[in-house]
């Protein structure tokens, strides 16, 4: 029973952090593509963003899929 909660919470993990990468990809390309430079600060506040939902998930023990959300409008 273990192993399988264990495979299940993997995979899931493994979903969404692939797509946070899709997402940062996906912004990294639209701005060089308009731009044709490379925007160097968008991985910048994405870290800002990602180390401070972090810490508000650790600190105030809120669930991190409504600390992303509440952070969304906070960085835009």
């Amino acid at each position: 029973m273990f192993r399988s909660i264990s495979s299940i919470n993997a995979i899931i993990a493994g979903i969404l952090l692939g797509g946070f990468y899709a997402a940062v990809t996906v912004g990294v390309t639209i701005s060089f593509g308009m731009l044709d430079i490379a925007n160097i600060a968008q991985p910048a506040f994405i870290l800002l963003g990602s180390y401070a939902a972090y810490i508000i998930t650790g600190y105030v023990r809120i669930d991190p899929i409504l600390v992303g959300f509440i952070m969304t409008p906070v960085s835009l």
